[in-house]
């Protein structure tokens, strides 16, 4: 009863602590760190030759697929699929993939297997031209064509400018940040103790 309501109380108390203390470190953050970044294109480009590893353009599979509820729905799909039937037409008429799929006649590109479980799987081992299935997914089952395959490629500085952008930002964010606390640590040693505990929300 009211022990329970207390101890409610005291919980609630300790979250809106909390919140308060992470707000507070990211105001001081943004002010700090944030708004003090600065970087440009010759730094973009020697960050971008650094990690280049980071800069890679995955192997695409490129499939016109059905989806559909019934594994001999789907049988009879790829029977269809095998006597040269309209594939666009089949895809739009019976699938179960969404309205932009089935528009575009049920192509879809599939950047990483493991993304998609068995179907991307499949689709990255079948060969180019090749009908695979029924293959059962945890949405039904899947029929599709293979219709080309994409190999896996190096990004240019132009390609990836974006996200060399967004990764700087992060790295130079962490890394100030933690300048930031180290040097607060060596001017206040003496009066206030920061609990590292607590900035691992702004440093995530």
């Amino acid at each position: 009863g009211r022990q329970q309501k207390m101890n409610e109380i005291d919980h609630i108390a300790d979250e809106l602590r909390r919140i308060e203390r992470e707000m507070l470190i990211e105001r001081i953050r943004e002010k700090e760190v944030i708004e003090r970044i600065e970087f440009d294109e010759d730094d973009e480009r020697a960050y971008f030759d650094k990690n280049r590893a980071r800069y890679i353009r995955p192997e695409r599979t490129s499939i016109l697929e059905i989806l559909v509820d019934d594994q001999d729905r789907a049988e009879s799909l790829r029977a269809e699929m095998e006597e040269d039937g309209d594939l666009d037409e089949l895809a739009r008429r019976y699938s179960k993939r969404s309205t932009r799929i089935r528009r575009a006649g049920g192509r879809m590109q599939l950047l990483s297997p493991d993304k998609y479980g068995k179907l991307g799987w499949e689709a990255k081992d079948a060969q180019i031209g090749e009908i695979v299935g029924p293959v059962k997914t945890n949405n039904g089952y899947s029929v599709f064509k293979v219709l080309k395959k994409i190999p896996e490629k190096d990004m240019s500085f132009r390609e990836a400018k974006g996200r060399v952008r967004s990764h700087m930002r992060m790295d130079l964010s962490e890394t100030m940040f933690k300048e930031l606390v180290a040097d607060l640590k060596r001017q206040y040693a003496d009066k206030i103790h920061i609990f590292e505990e607590n900035l691992s929300y702004s440093q995530s």
